[in-house]
């Protein structure tokens, strides 16, 4: 087992309970709010990868704001350190159980 420093959603904005993982994207484009951010941008929040689950528009992504992780400032999706997101997705396949809890 595993254990990561990561930042959650505002005001306990990040669901919890039992989800799947949907797809996996590398250097992730970031849809907000009918903008197009693509990866690269320093408007881009997602960093390196997206692990998308059934819960449908949130994830668990990375990040360019590493010194953020710990704290509840996602829209409430889950946020990881790059290196560890990439490490993560290597794991993970669609259909992958994870369980968030508060």
């Amino acid at each position: 087992m595993k254990t990561y420093v990561v930042s959650t959603g505002t005001n306990n904005s990040t669901p919890v309970g039992v989800f799947k993982v949907t797809d996996k994207l590398i250097n992730p484009t970031w849809y907000k709010s009918g903008a197009v951010v693509p990866h690269g941008s320093p408007a881009n929040v997602l960093g390196t990868r997206w692990i998308g689950l059934t819960q449908k528009g949130y994830g668990i992504h990375g990040t360019t704001e590493p010194d953020k992780l710990g704290q509840q400032v996602t829209a409430g999706c889950v946020r990881m350190r790059n290196e560890e997101v990439e490490e993560l997705f290597g794991f993970v396949v669609p259909g992958t159980e994870v369980t968030i809890v508060d």
